[in-house]
Formats: structure tokens, C-alpha cells, sequence
């Protein structure tokens, strides 16, 4: 099943993306003009979310952790519900 998939999805990606663009389309049978500052400011900005995430990576681990040490000792939400007579 994952190969078909693979297959599918490449098969998609090659008929968007890499297919040559038909501009006769847009009516004028002018190229749209590539905006640099757009496309800079966006890799910049996705560039930007990727290092946060690799630096932040540490405390988020840790607050996952301390999640799933909660989840495994139900006892912390019977006293909050409970009202500490659990």
C-alpha cells in the first residue's frame, strides 16, 4: 500500500510541478511575474520556523515527557477531580 501511494503522490507532484506551465490560459498569453521579495521572505520565514523548532526541541520534549508521565499515574487527575478524598 505505501508504494502505491509513493507512486500516486509522485505521479501528482510530476503533473503539478514539474509539468511545463500553460500560460495561454490566463487570456494575455503573458508569464506571471515571480515576486522575489514573496518568495525570500517566505523561505526566510520557513527557515526561521525550522530553527526555532530544532532549538525548542529540548523544553517541548520535556513538557511531552512530563505528559506522559501524568498520563501513565492517573492518581494527579483522581485528586484534582476528587478533590483529594481519592
Amino acid at each position: 500500500v505505501g508504494l502505491l501511494t509513493l507512486f500516486s503522490m509522485l505521479k501528482l507532484w510530476n503533473e503539478a510541478f514539474w509539468k511545463p506551465a500553460s500560460y495561454s490560459a490566463v487570456g494575455t498569453g503573458a508569464k506571471p511575474r515571480l515576486i522575489l521579495r514573496d518568495w525570500l521572505f517566505s523561505i526566510a520565514f520557513l527557515a526561521a520556523i525550522t530553527i526555532l523548532i530544532g532549538l525548542g526541541a529540548g523544553p517541548a520534549f520535556d513538557v511531552a515527557l512530563q505528559a506522559g508521565e501524568q498520563l501513565m499515574d492517573p492518581s494527579i487527575y483522581i485528586r484534582a477531580v476528587m478533590g483529594g478524598a481519592g
